[in-house]
């Protein structure tokens, strides 16, 4: 299991935990896949997630990528801000933007 993050799979949402870094992104990515391939509707929740880097937009971009994949929709809550300020760097907000749900 990823370092330094703490899952808890509560019904289809996902509730992240810890830290989400450049050192555990993959592994967080990788530990989620059998958990999220048995739902159809994901929500990632980061509202406790206490430290984040930009690595968690790869990761959320891959999440992306794969619930469109395999036919799945994705919605992510509790997303700090600093995450979509990066994204609006990158020129992606607009597009992130579609993904979040406020609760």
């Amino acid at each position: 299991m990823a370092k330094n993050i703490q899952l808890e799979p509560i019904s289809q949402v996902l509730s992240l935990k810890g830290e989400i870094c450049f050192t555990n992104a993959m592994d967080v990515y990788q530990d989620n896949l059998e958990f999220l391939s048995h739902h159809k509707n994901w929500i990632i929740d980061f509202s406790k997630v206490e430290r984040i880097t930009s690595a968690a937009l790869a990761l959320i971009i891959e999440w992306i990528k794969l619930a469109k994949q395999i036919g799945t929709v994705i919605r992510f809550q509790n997303l700090p801000s600093s995450i979509t300020d990066i994204a609006e760097v990158a020129g992606l907000k607009d597009w992130l933007m579609k993904y979040i749900e406020d609760k």
